[in-house]
């Protein structure tokens, strides 16, 4: 292969990453903050546990 084509190889690999670490996060703290919020509705945790399933 040629160092140009190793290079750019390497970009798409980290540009992946960050995007995976970001979407992770986002993620996260989404699914965090749904379940806080069904539990601030009352909710047991049998009944938020179904719901989130």
């Amino acid at each position: 292969m040629e160092k140009t084509e190793i290079k750019r190889i390497h970009r798409v690999e980290k540009i992946y990453l960050y995007l995976n670490c970001l979407f992770e996060f986002y993620a996260g703290i989404t699914g965090a903050t749904f379940i806080l919020f069904l539990y601030s509705n009352h909710l047991d945790t049998m009944q938020t546990n179904t719901i989130v399933a």
